[in-house]
């Protein structure tokens, strides 16, 4: 079964909080809703009331939609909302969103891009876990390997997937990818140059359906298999038209600078609230001691 995965962004400041892109989702999922999960939480039971208080109450980084209620058979039917100096919707469904009214939305609010692929089949040009590799018998001696000082130690060392043209990565305010289908909405322009977009010659098919709305088809989406040597030629190729790979170490960049001075914020505010403490218990003894 095809499962096609669309990744929708909007610039960092479009929404205020998770409850506020809940309720602008919302009305654009088109399949029942049996099962939620929010940050932290487990795997429950969707119940609109409780997701509500709970984001407008604890304003949760993210939260997910699912068509069953199952944490172990996968949902054929599913909405991830993920914040991370970006609001980003994945989408993966089947014909199961209102996709016409959604797009006419979200370029109203001047979405950054929309992507659409199979997610199965671009899988592996975006794994980053070696004991993916291993537990599936695929050879990965040969791989490259990072570390990532934004996450735990525990992770390891991890595949780095920079250069495989068909890989994606969220930035700041847009998913980048050389997908089969694209939509570079309003806000992609502040990245990418719309004439050398529209320029590339490649493409199945690139035109302009609203006023600053491109849409490229780079390929089929339907190629039977997204790592055959002259897909990923025609990515690469993409990618290196539209300087894709330039404003994605330039983003990158910005977004590891973000997350760093965020870490040390925290770090500071745990050891002011250590001081604040320490002293406090120091005045209660002193009392004590009277």
């Amino acid at each position: 079964m095809k499962l096609m995965k669309y990744y929708l962004s909007f610039p960092h400041d479009t929404f205020s909080d998770s409850l506020e892109a809940f309720k602008y989702i919302a009305e654009f999922i088109d399949f029942p809703i049996k099962a939620m999960q929010y940050t932290g939480s487990d795997f429950m039971k969707y119940d609109y009331n409780e997701l509500i208080e709970h984001l407008d109450k604890n304003k949760p980084d993210t939260f997910g939609l699912f068509s069953k209620y199952s944490d172990f058979t996968a949902s054929k039917n599913t909405l991830y909302f993920t914040k991370f100096n970006n609001f980003v919707f994945d989408l993966e469904s089947i014909n199961r969103i209102k996709f016409d009214e959604l797009l006419q939305s979200a370029i109203k609010k001047g979405f950054t891009i929309l992507l659409g692929f199979d997610f199965g089949k671009a899988l592996w040009q975006n794994e980053q876990l070696f004991d993916n590799y291993k537990s599936f018998y695929r050879d990965y001696m040969h791989l490259p390997r990072r570390w990532d000082d934004t996450l735990s130690p525990i992770f390891g060392d991890l595949v780095d997937i920079s250069k495989n043209p068909g890989h994606w990565v969220e930035t700041q305010d847009i998913v980048l990818m050389a997908a089969p289908e694209m939509w570079f909405g309003p806000g992609s322009w502040k990245f990418f140059d719309k004439e050398r977009v529209m320029s590339f010659p490649k493409a199945l098919e690139i035109k302009e359906i609203l006023p600053d709305v491109v849409y490229v088809n780079l390929f089929d989406v339907d190629e039977p298999d997204y790592e055959r040597k002259k897909i990923l030629k025609l990515q690469k190729e993409f990618r290196k038209w539209t300087k894709m790979d330039k404003i994605e170490k330039s983003l990158c960049q910005e977004k590891y600078t973000s997350i760093f001075e965020k870490i040390k914020k925290q770090i500071a505010r745990a050891k002011a609230r250590e001081q604040f403490y320490l002293k406090k218990n120091l005045r209660n003894r002193q009392y004590q001691q009277k």
